[in-house]
């Protein structure tokens, strides 16, 4: 329990141990304001002892050394030189009666002025100290007052999250929920759809039995006789054109490997006449250079063309197996053989003009070498 007072045992001995502490700092600071006891060299030697029970200042003696005392006589007799002691016997025993009695009044004085200064500490310190207890008091109450509205918001803090938790678990649960239907949904759309597109085929299917007997209707009734032979008929007919059609089929890969070898021994020819020329240009070493060379232009010329022709070759029989296969796709066999017909027909009189030309090109080199 929080006590705004000094009360009690351990109260009260805090604040004699607090007041015996600053009675010693109090006493400390001054001690300065302390009468010096008197000290003569030639007649006494008081000292100040401090009694380490009663505190500082307290319990002080005065002793004498042993030191003799130095006394100055000028009769030398006994009798005088007695005296003389006596007398100043005296007077240090009077003077030293006199200062100790000035020190107790002194050291009574400081005292009766330190225990005033000091009391009256005490009791500024009581106060501040009542003080200090009654705001670490108020506080502590305020602390208390919040920490109760820590602990309530902490307990409100809580209580909204457990309702938002339960909200967003029903929210889950509704999205869940939700998410089930669509789906129970989806699966009954696609079941509709199936059974949209049976009814589809089944009306379509009803639809041509009805048609096919409005016509029988109308047609007085084909027998079915006929019908049996006119579809045999059919098939014979599309039996004879397939048949047709891979003999056409069979009939132009023949003729394109008859063009391919056509093609080859042009080629051959083409290089039999580049060795030729090679051959007579060896021979035609005694021509003059001029002549030479101007045979070796026309030479490269002729083989460009030859070149030129054989590439032209190429890409025409490449053009020409194209077009054959888009015909046998789209157009009637006679017209596509027709069509290579005439196109190998045009492929070997080109070949043909070729090699007669390059004939006369080589009769035309020998005579005139």
């Amino acid at each position: 329990m929080l006590r705004s007072g000094v009360s009690g045992e351990k109260g009260s001995r805090d604040d004699a141990d607090t007041m015996r502490k600053h009675r010693e700092q109090w006493l400390l600071k001054m001690q300065h304001k302390l009468p010096r006891p008197p000290q003569d060299r030639n007649e006494a030697n008081l000292v100040a002892r401090r009694s380490p029970d009663q505190g500082i200042g307290a319990g002080l003696e005065i002793r004498r050394t042993r030191r003799p005392l130095d006394i100055a006589t000028s009769p030398k007799s006994p009798e005088t030189k007695n005296t003389a002691r006596d007398e100043t016997i005296k007077t240090l025993e009077d003077a030293r009666c006199q200062a100790e009695i000035d020190w107790k009044a002194a050291e009574a004085r400081v005292r009766a002025e330190l225990g005033k200064a000091a009391e009256n500490e005490l009791l500024a310190l009581r106060r501040e100290n009542v003080k200090i207890l009654n705001e670490l008091a108020a506080t502590k109450g305020e602390v208390v007052v919040v920490r109760k509205q820590a602990m309530q918001a902490g307990a409100d803090k809580r209580q909204s999250e457990e309702a938002f938790d339960h909200k967003l678990r029903k929210a889950h649960a509704e999205v869940a929920d939700l998410s089930r239907a669509r789906a129970r949904d989806a699966d009954r759309i696609k079941d509709l759809q199936v059974s949209l597109t049976e009814r589809a085929r089944e009306n379509a299917e009803l639809e041509q039995k009805l048609l096919i007997k409005r016509a029988a209707q109308a047609a007085h009734v084909i027998p079915l006789e006929k019908l049996e032979a006119e579809l045999a008929s059919q098939k014979r007919d599309i039996k004879r054109r397939e048949d047709a059609i891979a003999f056409q089929r069979r009939q132009q890969q023949t003729e394109v490997e008859v063009l391919r070898q056509e093609i080859q021994q042009l080629c051959e020819a083409r290089d039999a006449a580049n060795k030729r020329i090679e051959i007579l240009t060896q021979d035609a070493s005694k021509v003059s250079l001029e002549k030479l060379h101007e045979r070796l232009r026309e030479q490269e010329r002729a083989n460009a063309e030859l070149g030129r022709r054989a590439e032209r070759d190429r890409q025409l029989c490449v053009e020409f197996e194209r077009k054959v296969v888009e015909l046998s796709k789209h157009e009637s066999a006679a017209e596509a053989g027709n069509i290579r017909m005439g196109f190998s027909r045009t492929v070997v009189s080109h070949a043909l003009v070729w090699h007669a030309a390059l004939v006369r090109k080589e009769m035309h080199v020998v005579n005139a070498r």
